[in-house]
């Protein structure tokens, strides 16, 4: 199939798609139809008011598509603060207003694979992140019911300190909204990178969900941490001034990852890389940006840091430390 043909087929679909996702998009169709026909059918004068009826209304639908989700909406609980952020003493630490750290309280659920989390204990804090103590940064991914061609990445920045920093993108979804990924294409949900703990972030996923999570400590120096961790906060703060939409297609989980690891200068994803985004950690792996024992072949490698499930179910503190000492990495 032509380059030509491919783009045919996905405007069409998109096409198909749109009375589903944007019901309000049917009438304008109707409209621009009648007019056609009517400016088909009439006289000269007909003809000229039916073409600017037709020209007005998809106008019309064009800027209704291209607008960016509105601020003035209730958000579901897990999104419903964006972070802000402020570099202070001369651009050395990272403030953080809105850091995540939800807990979720243990229930009864049935044998399934994928468990849907309704109950949880929210909480946000304020954080100072010295950037100079930014010792390193671990790449993770996520797969859900049974998928392996995609999955949810994140990145998690480790401190001298002993804190860490994860940053996941995600969709940020009003009240009473689910998430599709087909709804993803037509700009039903806003972006929202979140910034939290990996007692949250990654325990929501290994110790409720029981979703596989690999986590992959990466060969960065300080000052490419440092590029990463700001490239994020810049994608943040663009997502909030803009009311950047979330779009499956063009800017997902991974767009903004595929971009912190780009401002290393080690490696450049192709240009599908955020859509069938499982393979991106065996990209890194070959691009020498995975630590890794001498000899070991990724899929090894991505065996040995599978995060399993029930990660310190007990003490959310020792969380990180447990997590590590399941996957074999040195903290």
């Amino acid at each position: 199939m032509t380059v030509g043909g491919f783009l045919g087929v996905v405007v069409t679909l998109w096409a198909v798609g749109l009375p589903v996702f944007q019901p309000w998009v049917v009438l304008p169709v109707v409209g621009v139809v009648g007019c056609v026909v009517w400016w088909m059918r009439g006289s000269r004068l007909r003809r000229a008011l039916g073409g600017w009826a037709a020209g007005v209304i998809m106008c019309v639908v064009c800027y209704l598509l291209m607008k960016a989700p509105s601020d003035d909406t209730e958000w579901q609980m897990p999104w419903r603060e964006a972070p802000e952020f402020s570099l202070e003493q001369g651009g050395e630490v990272l403030r953080v207003r809105g850091v995540r750290d939800f807990s979720y309280p243990k229930v009864k659920y049935e044998q399934e694979r994928y468990r849907k989390v309704d109950v949880m204990l929210p909480q946000y804090r304020e954080e100072c992140y010295p950037l100079q103590e930014l010792c390193g940064v671990d790449y993770a991914d996520c797969f859900w019911d049974g998928h392996t061609a995609v999955c949810h990445t994140m990145l998690s920045f480790r401190f001298e300190d002993g804190r860490n920093l994860v940053v996941s993108a995600e969709t940020r979804l009003p009240q009473g909204v689910e998430q599709n990924a087909l709804g993803g294409i037509y700009k039903k949900y806003r972006m929202l990178y979140v910034f939290g703990t990996e007692a949250d972030i990654f325990g929501l996923r290994t110790d409720h969900r029981h979703e596989d999570l690999y986590l992959f400590p990466m060969r960065v120096s300080r000052e490419q941490a440092r590029e990463m961790l700001l490239t994020l906060v810049r994608r943040q703060e663009e997502a909030r001034r803009d009311r950047v939409p979330y779009n499956t297609l063009t800017d997902n989980c991974s767009t903004g990852v595929i971009a912190a690891l780009r401002s290393t200068g080690a490696v450049d994803p192709g240009p599908m890389a955020h859509i069938l985004n499982a393979g991106l950690a065996e990209q890194l792996y070959r691009a020498g940006l995975l630590e890794h024992r001498p000899g070991e072949s990724f899929a090894e490698l991505r065996r040995r840091v599978s995060c399993g499930y029930d990660v310190s179910p007990d003490n959310r503190a020792s969380y990180s430390h447990a997590l590590r000492q399941r996957c074999g990495v040195t903290e």
